[in-house]
């Protein structure tokens, strides 16, 4: 599955041809793991690399669903300071150190 998924390419929300690395993190929150989450490291049509995060998040009051996909530049979503992005900023860095050192 995995080089599957490396090997994959989208069309994301905003219209971005992308070709997905890798998945940084995933957070599921909720009794009912309402509000999802997912990170993952691209590359645009250009070369560069972004990171796409993508949600869903449920009000199990009213059932309504909020979600939606941003693109962002890999190095801003470093500067980033959302506490729940954590894991996902930890492993570009991995991936961005891995990288440098080859």
């Amino acid at each position: 599955m995995g080089e599957r998924l490396a090997r994959a390419r989208s069309r994301d929300y905003l219209g971005y041809m992308t070709k997905i690395i890798r998945q940084l993190a995933q957070r599921l929150k909720g009794t009912m793991q309402q509000d999802e989450d997912w990170w993952h490291l691209v590359q645009a049509e250009g070369g560069d690399l972004k990171v796409r995060h993508t949600w869903s998040h449920t009000d199990l009051k009213t059932l309504r669903t909020d979600s939606g996909e941003r693109l962002i530049e890999a190095a801003a979503f470093l500067e980033e300071d959302h506490p729940w992005a954590s894991e996902a900023r930890d492993a570009l860095r991995a991936y961005m150190d891995s990288e440098a050192s080859d």
